[in-house]
């Protein structure tokens, strides 16, 4: 084989890792466009927690808080807990308050 030979397989040699290279980052880019859109839309989700927290004033009681920790505006929202809690003597008969909330904005605590 002469060198023109040589070159002419080096060159070949170049372009098709050229090319196996530019598919790869093709993909590996294709793959964070679409995780970083799929993060970017669950950011722009509210995310609504309840919890229940010792009451300051009384240590036979507790407080429901419900919490939008997310970035959107939440509404119609419906807590519910699962085993559902039992209202106490006082309030027999009565619904547990907090279950229907209508609008809670990003960040804000009831």
């Amino acid at each position: 084989m002469d060198q023109n030979t040589f070159a002419v397989f080096g060159t070949l040699f170049g372009t098709l890792a050229t090319a196996l290279a530019t598919f790869a980052l093709w993909r590996v880019t294709r793959v964070l466009a679409v995780e970083t859109k799929r993060m970017a839309d669950a950011a722009m989700q509210p995310q609504v927690v309840a919890t229940i927290v010792p009451n300051p004033w009384s240590t036979i009681h507790l407080d429901i808080t419900v919490e939008n920790t997310g970035n959107a505006t939440a509404f119609d929202i419906e807590v519910g807990f699962d085993p559902p809690l039992s209202n106490g003597e006082a309030r027999e008969g009565k619904s547990l308050p907090l279950q229907r909330i209508s609008v809670l904005k990003p960040g804000q605590l009831t």
